[in-house]
């Protein structure tokens, strides 16, 4: 009787690592279908079991060698490197759903096991400076350049107030809720064909509590990055600064309404209208508004805080050149014209650094 239960015993320990190498064996032809059809989260999933299942049979006597031919088909093939790798090129594209972000930021977390806020702000920071280096040193081009950077910086804000931050009880952030249904899909699911994935559940629930921990906002890092992609875009390139494209005020006054435009345009954060909604305590009339005061802790007049000391510079730099403009003998305070008397009463009426005079003055 005894020798029977051994044997059932030997038998079930057997069949039990048998489905485990089975498992890591056809992870590479699963993790390779995922890729394919661009299901990252799909493969960080899978990937990130699999370990776990290696981790378990590893701890098992005599199934070393063939747990490392197996599990290094993985590794050679060198699949985190490419679910990590074009992750993080999904973050670089601009005309994706907030769905398709959190499903690519939630690989990363998996894979990499880090925070992903800071990554996924310095990828839509690259793409502005790519539109930034790529300009042509044209009027229009400019103008056209300086809308686009201001679409991408608001919606950029307004996705990252739904990925990241908690507002309220009753919302979730995309991101989290994203990565912990995949967390918290059943045993069954994750480990399937696995008669016994103890060992495994205990350790994902573990990596779950470790990737919890990763969760954190804040609003100064954001108005940091807001205020960093302004710095760059109106520091020079080559020698040269966008702004100096303006030769003349007719210039600058159409640059001005151009950006102005796009700025009131609901339209640019009308994908995020049913997130602002839900957590806002009231209808949202204003979506730039709304979602400063969520994402960056309070209202930010994104004319004042990105262009009007670099336009005000121009207008300086200008007036310098030619005396020929002439200015209201009273003008209104706070007006860009008394703000221009006001500045050249300062400088000089030098081109300076315009925004870093503006923080030094606030």
């Amino acid at each position: 009787m005894k020798s029977d239960t051994s044997r059932q015993a030997a038998r079930t320990s057997a069949d039990s690592t048998a489905c485990r190498i089975k498992y890591l064996v056809d992870t590479p032809q699963i993790l390779q279908g995922f890729l394919d059809k661009s299901m990252f989260l799909e493969s960080a999933t899978r990937f990130t079991t699999a370990k776990y299942v290696h981790s378990s049979l590893d701890k098992k006597e005599n199934c070393n060698d063939d747990l490392n031919n197996h599990w290094n088909i993985i590794i050679v093939e060198g699949f985190q490197v490419q679910i990590s790798k074009r992750s993080r090129e999904t973050l670089l594209l601009l005309d994706l759903s907030v769905d398709a972000y959190a499903d690519a930021l939630a690989a990363i977390m998996l894979i990499d096991r880090r925070p992903v806020l800071d990554l996924f702000l310095d990828s839509r920071k690259s793409c502005i400076l790519q539109k930034w280096s790529s300009t042509c040193y044209l009027v229009y081009d400019v103008i056209t350049v300086f809308c686009e950077i201001s679409k991408i910086v608001q919606l950029t804000l307004a996705q990252v107030g739904e990925l990241f931050f908690h507002f309220s009880p009753r919302t979730i952030p995309l991101l989290r809720k994203t990565l912990f249904t995949s967390l918290n899909s059943p045993a069954s699911h994750l480990f399937s064909g696995i008669p016994d994935p103890d060992l495994e559940i205990v350790s994902w629930h573990s990596f779950g509590v470790t990737l919890n921990a990763l969760f954190d906002q804040h609003h100064n890092f954001c108005f940091e990055w807001f205020d960093d992609c302004g710095n760059h875009i109106f520091s020079d390139f080559n020698g040269k600064y966008l702004i100096d494209v303006f030769e003349n005020a007719q210039q600058l006054s159409l640059a001005e309404n151009k950006i102005r435009a796009t700025l009131q345009d609901n339209q640019v954060l009308e994908g995020s209208l049913e997130w602002l909604n839900s957590v806002s305590a009231s209808k949202v009339i204003s979506p730039w508004k709304t979602t400063t005061e969520l994402v960056l802790g309070h209202h930010v007049d994104f004319w004042r805080e990105f262009f009007e000391f670099s336009f005000i510079g121009r207008m300086i730099s200008d007036n310098s050149k030619s005396r020929s403009r002439t200015f209201p003998a009273d003008p209104t305070p706070g007006s860009g014209v008394a703000a221009v008397e006001t500045l050249q009463n300062n400088t000089g009426g030098g081109f300076g650094p315009w925004r870093r005079l503006q923080r030094e003055n606030e």
